[in-house]
């Protein structure tokens, strides 16, 4: 009987139709096992395929139509530039998560009404006052508590410094009011032969003025004598016992003083000097008199020296001896 037979070529090698399926099959397989073995190329693809060598893997060996948004023409770099993508969406995200206050989100929740401008607003942000400056507990009151402060302080500025200053100046307006004043008291000053400039402090400018030199000084009042005697010292170096005139609160130390009194018909003059040329350098000279209608009698005149204790001239005080005893002396010092 006859058969069929239908070539099929592979390798030069041709195979027909084999009535023995076993043997048909063992040929097939051989002729996947030449492919195999003999094709190259394809080995050469197979390997790329299955690499992981970093910058030659297979997702780099595979071409790629480009995507919008995104870099490179192989698998491999636009999985890269979508990583990258990746990871600056989060570095985002991240950073706007971090702005946002504690504030804003106390019990850790975000809603539209606390994120908010009414949120922000100064009344709802609290102050964490460690140090216990101020009594408001939010931004709104310290704001207020510093303002009032700050106001009060520049306004007490403003009243004792006085006119040009107002209570409407501002600090640094104050500061220049404070300086022309200052360096006004320095020209003074300088003027009546006290060295002084306008940025020496304030207090070095005012000690200053007590040594200016107006002139000669004097002052006048009155004083009541001692009611018992001190004993003083004559000229010649005996003593008398004499009641004391003394007077406390002098502004300089004078040179000439006169004291006078009067009682009933007693008079009395107490007089100092120290004007050169007289019998002694500091003599007290005391004269006491009594008048009758026929004239002056019983008049006598002491010379007493006015260095020696208890009599005594200093910078602020004076104690002389005098005649009349708890008698109102009208005095007047003088500086020449």
């Amino acid at each position: 009987m006859k058969t069929d037979r239908t070539i099929i070529t592979v390798n030069n090698q041709e195979f027909g139709q084999i009535a023995d399926p076993n043997k048909l099959e063992a040929q097939i397989v051989h002729a996947y096992d030449v492919i195999d073995s003999n094709d190259t190329e394809f080995q050469n693809y197979k390997t790329l395929l299955a690499s992981t060598t970093d910058g030659n893997s297979g997702a780099d060996n595979v071409k790629a139509t480009a995507i919008a948004g995104l870099t490179g023409a192989t698998v491999q770099t636009l999985l890269e530039s979508l990583k990258a993508l990746d990871d600056s969406n989060k570095e985002y995200l991240l950073s706007q998560i971090q702005g946002v206050t504690l504030g804003q989100i106390p019990d850790g929740t975000i809603t539209p009404v606390k994120l908010s401008a009414d949120s922000k607003k100064a009344s709802i942000i609290m102050v964490e006052d460690i140090n216990s400056h101020f009594v408001g507990t939010n931004v709104e009151e310290v704001l207020e508590e510093l303002f009032t402060f700050a106001n009060n302080g520049k306004e007490s500025i403003a009243t004792v410094v006085g006119s040009p200053a107002t209570t409407g100046d501002t600090f640094a307006q104050l500061q220049t009011h404070i300086q022309n004043s200052k360096n006004a008291l320095a020209t003074n000053l300088a003027n009546k032969g006290q060295p002084s400039v306008g940025t020496e402090t304030l207090q070095a400018l005012v000690d200053k003025v007590a040594n200016v030199n107006t002139g000669k000084k004097f002052a006048t009042g009155t004083a009541t004598s001692s009611s018992t005697s001190s004993t003083y010292t004559f000229i010649d170096g005996t003593t008398i016992g004499a009641y004391s005139l003394s007077v406390t609160g002098l502004p300089f130390k004078p040179t000439f003083i006169y004291a006078f009194w009067e009682s009933g018909g007693s008079v009395g003059i107490v007089e100092y000097s120290e004007l050169a040329g007289d019998i002694y350098p500091k003599p007290v000279k005391i004269t006491g008199a009594n008048f009758t209608t026929s004239g002056t009698s019983s008049a006598v005149t002491r010379h007493i020296k006015g260095d020696v204790s208890p009599a005594n001239i200093s910078d602020t005080s004076f104690t002389l001896p005098t005649l009349g005893q708890s008698i109102l002396h009208t005095w007047i010092a003088l500086e020449i």
